[in-house]
């Protein structure tokens, strides 16, 4: 996928975080759940 362009690789299923392999892609994954979790952080301790 990156030789085709892709910057990123968003990793949208819950089980995919599991099965990749994160040092091999370095720095280009987003993980969905870990984002959700900051977000829900982010919210609680806004309020």
């Amino acid at each position: 996928m990156y030789d085709y362009g892709a910057e990123n690789i968003i990793l949208g299923c819950t089980e995919l975080p599991q099965a990749i392999n994160y040092e091999a892609l370095g720095e280009k994954t987003i993980d969905s759940d870990e984002v959700l979790a900051e977000a829900i952080v982010d919210y609680y301790y806004a309020k």
